[in-house]
């Protein structure tokens, strides 16, 4: 889990753009899905409301617990297609409660 905050120039794009590439790297090498955990925000005051640190704010949410949970609803879900199939699933895709599998 991280947070990227953009500053005066285009090095927040480069970082963004290469952290995303790096951990799909490690999922596709290692075959196992990885969470995106990275906020990548405008300013700090963004940043503290996408935390969940600015309780002030209407929309103040922890982005970490919705990370958390989704990983282990990956884990969960890859055990379970596993023990049904005989093989591990490489990909996840949730919406709404309704999980597809590749």
């Amino acid at each position: 889990m991280g947070v990227l905050i953009k500053g005066d120039t285009m090095h927040f794009e480069y970082i963004a753009d290469s952290v995303s590439q790096k951990l799909m790297e490690v999922s596709i090498k290692h075959n196992k899905p990885i969470i995106f955990g990275v906020l990548t925000c405008l300013n700090e005051s963004q940043a503290l409301i996408r935390s969940g640190l600015d309780p002030s704010s209407p929309s103040n949410h922890n982005h970490a617990i919705d990370w958390a949970k989704a990983a282990v609803d990956c884990a969960l879900n890859s055990r379970r297609f596993r023990d049904l199939h005989g093989i591990t699933p490489t990909a996840f895709v949730t919406a709404e409660d309704k999980s597809l599998v590749a």
